[in-house]
């Protein structure tokens, strides 16, 4: 299991300053460590995730899509450099105007997504990752919910968003949640 994962520690001076990215008090400094946190979850999340067949039929590689805003893009592209999923290269996209979800295995929707429901109800019957920010993302639809607990990243899982996208989440990353919605699909 990756180190990030296994342990889900965050550093108090990064946990801080992600908490006073959502107070909106945040240097510069903060924020970019708060996005590099959450980039290393979103790089590690899909090593978890089985996704059908037929989703990876035709594709080069593994492609993690960012929406608009797009914070975590750049330390995306660092942290995938070279690295590989199911022999596929991972792959950073981000969305632009057209929001196109094809070819997207991961989506990662911030809090400060313009339309993030729209997003969601496009990406929710195809086998697509949703991970995003925001206090209501679970609740919109995602599957991933990334926050901050006790000074720590943490996460919340829709095992049944994961079931009507068609993925399997593995045990392990169910386990590693705080709180599982929808009971086993």
């Amino acid at each position: 299991m990756p180190p990030m994962l296994r342990r889900l520690d965050v550093p108090m001076a990064v946990a801080l300053s992600i908490c006073a990215v959502s107070n909106g008090m945040a240097s510069a400094q903060q924020v970019a460590q708060a996005n590099q946190v959450m980039a290393a979850f979103v790089y590690r999340l899909p090593q978890f995730v089985e996704w059908p067949a037929d989703a990876l039929e035709g594709s080069d590689a593994l492609e993690i899509c960012i929406a608009e805003p797009d914070p975590l893009s750049a330390t995306l592209e660092h942290l995938l450099d070279g690295e590989n999923l199911q022999d596929r290269p991972l792959a950073v996209r981000r969305l632009g105007r057209s929001r196109n979800l094809d070819g997207c295995h991961v989506l990662y929707v911030s809090a400060d997504a313009y339309r993030p429901d729209t997003l969601l109800e496009r990406a929710a019957d195809r086998p697509i990752l949703t991970v995003g920010d925001a206090p209501d993302f679970l609740d919109a639809g995602g599957i991933i919910q990334l926050m901050v607990l006790d000074r720590r990243i943490r996460f919340e899982v829709s095992s049944g968003a994961a079931a009507r996208a068609g993925l399997q989440l593995s045990s392990q990353l169910m386990d590693l949640a705080v709180a599982v919605r929808g009971g086993p699909p």
